[in-house]
């Protein structure tokens, strides 16, 4: 029996409407990808290509123009709840602490504050948040920000996780050791992670397979297997394996 995939976008086209240049603008077109349980999976493409506006689709935030999108094989199409979003921002409330922030998915929930509390405390530890939990939000680094709200998004209770671009606001050397850290938690989690990014190298670097989005209106021009053993660290990116498959997209978008 063939399994079903945990998330399947078939076919999938945006179009907005421009009310002020009265023309219709097209975001993305005839998307088909797809998410296994357990995967993890890069959508990579310039900026602009749309890459945000399918993630919006996927949660429910958009109606796409055409196409569906497909959770365990049933049509979640226009409909929220059934994914983990974390967007590029972290939009963590200022006047809250990171506890405070981060037991909000459970707080909608109907989940009493004190056992949030619990749950989320005993999480800290593994999210690198422990000595952080009374801080708030301006007394961190941009890491720490990350990580908070990447812990508020997995206390959302979703087999999938969908993230934008996690760490473009990051600085270079924080943004190579978040990808380490995502790995490491990931691997901990044991969820199902669907990310877009504009960073070749993270996407080489974190995933299983990248679909490659072409310019706007963005469309899928190629999906590549990732063999790459893991667990991975920075040191697979110098090898020749890596190389090899960086060169070969750098192609594929004529970079």
């Amino acid at each position: 029996m063939m399994s079903i995939n945990l998330l399947d976008v078939q076919n999938v086209t945006k179009i907005f409407r421009d009310n002020r240049r009265g023309n219709d603008v097209t975001a993305i077109t005839d998307i088909s990808v797809h998410l296994k349980r357990g995967e993890f999976v890069s959508i990579l493409g310039p900026s602009g290509c749309g890459k945000s506006t399918l993630l919006d689709i996927i949660a429910g935030l958009e109606i796409p123009t055409d196409g569906q999108v497909f959770y365990e094989g049933n049509v979640i199409t226009g409909k929220k709840g059934f994914v983990s979003y974390m967007p590029q921002k972290d939009v963590l409330f200022p006047w809250r602490t990171v506890l405070e922030n981060v037991i909000v998915p459970l707080e909608l929930k109907n989940v009493t504050k004190k056992h949030a509390m619990q749950e989320a405390k005993a999480l800290l530890p593994l999210f690198g948040l422990e000595n952080f939990a009374n801080s708030y939000p301006d007394a961190l680094s941009g890491g720490m920000r990350q990580r908070a709200s990447f812990l508020r998004t997995y206390l959302s209770k979703k087999d999938c996780m969908i993230l934008d671009e996690p760490f473009g606001r990051l600085d270079a050397i924080t943004r190579v050791q978040m990808q380490q850290w995502l790995l490491s938690i990931w691997e901990q989690l044991e969820k199902s992670i669907l990310m877009v990014t504009h960073d070749i190298d993270e996407a080489i670097m974190l995933s299983d397979r990248i679909y490659v989005l072409s310019p706007r209106p963005g469309k899928v021009i190629r999906e590549i297997e990732i063999s790459i053993d893991r667990p991975r660290t920075h040191e697979s990116m110098t090898t020749e394996e890596f190389m090899s498959i960086k060169k070969s997209i750098l192609h594929t978008l004529s970079i």
